[in-house]
């Protein structure tokens, strides 16, 4: 289901602290309306609690928590015009 990316994440703890994933996901703000989810909610997720690094999916900038919420807002700002980014990769250290 769209948008429920915070409840397949934290439901799949044990996974994903066990085995350390690369994690390909999709966060786009027009489907977390629903569900109450921010960036903010998820890079604590994946980067706080799980210990793991997010970038884009050209991997050639890890970003930190800031430039994540910009990439999420500003992807929905412009009405995910072609230049909207809403993919990205999570991996360990």
């Amino acid at each position: 289901m769209e948008g429920a990316e915070h409840e397949v994440l934290r439901g799949a703890k044990s996974t994903i602290t066990n085995s350390k994933p690369i994690i390909l996901f999709e966060h786009a703000k027009i489907h977390n309306l629903n569900y109450d989810t921010t960036s903010e909610i998820i890079y604590d997720l994946l980067v706080n609690e799980y210990k793991m690094q997010i970038y884009n999916l050209d991997m050639k900038e890890q970003l930190d928590r800031k430039t994540f919420n910009e990439v999420y807002e500003s992807s929905f700002q412009t009405d995910y015009d072609r230049n909207a980014r809403t993919n990205f990769i999570a991996l360990y250290k």
